[in-house]
C-alpha cells in the first residue's frame, strides 16, 4: 500500500530521523525531495488527462466545465 511505500522510504533514507520522530513522538515532516516527487506525480497526471481530452478531442461542453 502507500502507507507502507512511505514507511518504507523513510526508514531507508534516513533512520536515524525515523528514530528520533518515533521516540519523541515528532510528527512526521517530509523533506523536500518527497515533496518534489509528488509534484511529479501530480504533473503526470494532469499531462495524461491533457493528453486523453486531446485525443477524443473533447470541449469543455462535454466535460461540464462550460456553463454553470
Amino acid at each position: 500500500s502507500a502507507t507502507a511505500i512511505k514507511l518504507a522510504v523513510i526508514i531507508c533514507t534516513d533512520l536515524s530521523r525515523f528514530i528520533e520522530m518515533v521516540t519523541k513522538k515528532i510528527q512526521y515532516n517530509p523533506h523536500k525531495e518527497y515533496l518534489m516527487l509528488d509534484l511529479k506525480r501530480k504533473l503526470g497526471l494532469v499531462s495524461r488527462i491533457r493528453n486523453s481530452i486531446a485525443k477524443f478531442d473533447l470541449k469543455s461542453d462535454d466535460l461540464g466545465f462550460g456553463t454553470y
